[in-house]
């Protein structure tokens, strides 16, 4: 074999490796190809044949009951030397190059053969699509052109069952490293949690020592409010990515009957409300049938966020409740510091804090509204946001209700 006929031939076998298509199962769309190639051609045999380095494999067949041959004795060798032309052999007894094949002689014997190359997307003939006949035969002009057609549509067949097998591998890959990344990340929030309020729980010791023994420095002061609240923002920035990635799991809890304004009350009693505020909550005897841990993260992420970004001397937050056919749909608006237009596609996305500061001067984690968007999403919900700066703000929560809920008047 000539140098550059072997790398050639190297390269078309790396291209029959790179479908994986050898040794495979049949597959229906395929055996379908060579049932109508045997009907159009009229001829007992087709094949849907692989030429590998050493034998010819038949991904699909039709008319023979063996899967493969030496690539000596194939018909199909020949056929690949030449991947833009027909190979036919009308009477193999009559052609030098198949008259003395063992596969022209004997019981069944391949006389009458024409095979289509099978061209991949890179150009290599991997094989053919194949119509073979016990006694000589002629294909028709119009036989051939309709062989062609179905030769394509099978290297189609071969692409997109390549391109599925690899979004198969690329989607577990990618599930692998975010499952990595999902417990690293729930490690070292979780094993962080415990020095950063050792440092809080310091802090305050050592303000009230120096309490005890008279000890006045502004500045000392100063530091120690300085390195509590940086460890009170990184605790808050733990925990909200701990909440981040429990979202995923919080969304396969079980239904339960929940009573609204009771659970809100429960929600807005974990967060730092004075009596300044003014809280506006759905009327008594509201119940909804919900994930009871995945709405109460939702609620409280918001309803956190109408507290904090508020300017005004008196804060609103209303919380109103709209039962649909459905769904459920929860509407929570404020009369806060509101956001830009350019920045409400961005506050969904993992840590934009959009560089906002809140009312106690700290600055968002950039992670709340992020694990409000993946319950929602995980959920089959929606979510939506308008707000007008200086205004306020309306998030829109809108959560299909269990089937079993639905009544359909």
């Amino acid at each position: 074999m000539k140098p550059a006929v072997k790398i050639l031939e190297n390269l078309r076998l790396k291209d029959v490796k790179r479908l994986q298509i050898l040794d495979t199962l049949p597959e229906k769309d395929l055996d379908d190809i060579t049932k109508l190639a045997s009907q159009i051609c009229g001829t007992p045999v087709s094949l849907i044949s692989i030429i590998d380095k050493d034998r010819q494999w038949f991904k699909s067949k039709f008319g023979v009951d063996f899967s493969e041959t030496s690539r000596d004795l194939a018909y199909c060798n020949h056929a690949i030397k030449n991947p833009a032309e027909i190979l036919e052999v009308e009477n193999a007894l009559e052609d030098d190059r198949f008259k003395d094949n063992p596969l022209a002689h004997g019981k069944n014997p391949v006389i009458a053969y024409t095979g289509i190359p099978l061209v991949s997307d890179r150009g290599y003939a991997i094989g053919t699509l194949c119509t073979i006949d016990h006694k000589p035969k002629k294909l028709s002009k119009e036989q051939k052109e309709s062989l062609r057609i179905l030769a394509t549509q099978v290297v189609r067949l071969f692409e997109l069952r390549k391109a599925n097998i690899d979004l198969n591998n690329a989607s577990r890959e990618a599930k692998k490293r975010y499952d990595e990344l999902e417990l690293f990340a729930g490690v070292v929030s979780h094993d962080m949690k415990s020095p950063l309020a050792n440092i809080v729980l310091t802090i305050d010791t050592l303000k009230k020592k120096m309490e005890l023994s008279n000890i006045q420095d502004g500045s000392i002061d100063t530091y120690f409010s300085y390195l509590k609240n940086s460890a009170q923002s990184m605790s808050a920035y733990i925990e909200g990515m701990l909440q981040y990635y429990k979202s995923d799991h919080s969304s396969h809890d079980e239904v339960k009957k929940i009573k609204l304004r009771s659970y809100l009350k429960k929600i807005i009693g974990m967060l730092d409300v004075d009596n300044s505020y003014e809280i506006k909550l759905p009327p008594k005897g509201t119940v909804v049938h919900l994930n009871k841990t995945a709405l109460g993260q939702i609620l409280l992420n918001i309803i956190a966020n109408s507290i904090k970004y508020c300017d005004k001397n008196t804060p609103i937050v209303k919380i109103d409740y709209l039962e649909k056919v459905e769904s459920y749909v929860f509407v929570i608006s404020d009369n806060g510091i509101g956001i830009k237009p350019e920045n409400q596609n961005k506050i969904f996305e993992l840590f934009n804090n959009l560089d906002s500061l809140d009312r106690f001067g700290q600055k968002g984690t950039g992670i709340g509204l992020a694990t409000v968007k993946k319950i929602v999403d995980g959920l089959d919900g929606t979510i939506s946001v308008s707000s007008e700066v200086g205004v306020g703000t309306t998030f829109t929560v809108s959560l299909p209700k269990p089937y079993e809920m639905i009544v359909v008047q």
